[in-house]
């Protein structure tokens, strides 16, 4: 991708006595078109960090509900 280097600002910079250069700013801000991403849901092993499926989860330590 090309892009247009277009100084947005030009100054002189004095850095001693008889010591001066030019410096150029350059906006560096490219547009780019993005793409939306899917979604999913991944569950971990905690220990192994491999992907389960949610039927093999087990439910440890989780409030009973009484119904």
């Amino acid at each position: 991708m090309q892009v247009l280097k277009r100084a947005q600002f030009s100054i002189l910079l004095e850095l001693g006595e008889g010591w001066v250069i030019g410096v150029k700013g350059y906006g560096l801000v490219v547009e780019q078109k993005m793409e939306v991403a899917g979604m999913r849901t991944v569950y971990l092993d905690e220990y192994q960090q491999t992907e389960i499926q949610k039927s093999q989860m087990l439910y440890m330590g989780s409030p009973s509900v009484s119904g």
